[in-house]
């Protein structure tokens, strides 16, 4: 997927077929992206270590209609959730979260202002 991230391309398939059903093949492990999963309701995760079996078990079940993830991806789902549960309510979560989505776009603003302050004054200094 050049040019795009694996959440990008989810998104990309949920915009063009919202009901389409994604099996999502990955080499993260990582809990970061075990949320990511999640969140984008995709109908399967396995992991690229799998064996071809455990691909075409994946594909079967999710094509008539159910839902599979790796024991890896179960493990590392039930992990995370016990883990927020311990530290924070759902609603404190939930908070956490817009709080992050408000800094990682204010960031991605700051970047484009300094970007366009440059090439204005990068210009400028060029006619000069």
């Amino acid at each position: 997927m050049p040019g795009t991230d694996g959440v990008q391309f989810i998104d990309s398939i949920r915009a063009i077929d919202p009901e389409a059903r994604i099996i999502v093949n990955t080499i993260h492990e990582e809990a970061w992206v075990v949320n990511e999963m999640t969140e984008k309701g995709v109908e399967g995760v396995i992991y690229k270590s799998a064996e071809l079996e455990v691909l075409l078990q994946a594909i079967v079940k999710v094509a008539h209609g159910g839902t599979y993830f790796s024991r890896q991806f179960k493990k590392t789902r039930e992990r995370i959730r016990l883990h927020n549960s311990e530290l924070l309510t759902k609603r404190e979560n939930e908070v956490l979260q817009e709080i992050a989505k408000e800094i990682s776009a204010e960031k991605k603003g700051n970047r484009e202002i300094k970007s366009y302050r440059y090439s204005t004054s990068t210009s400028q200094t060029a006619m000069m």
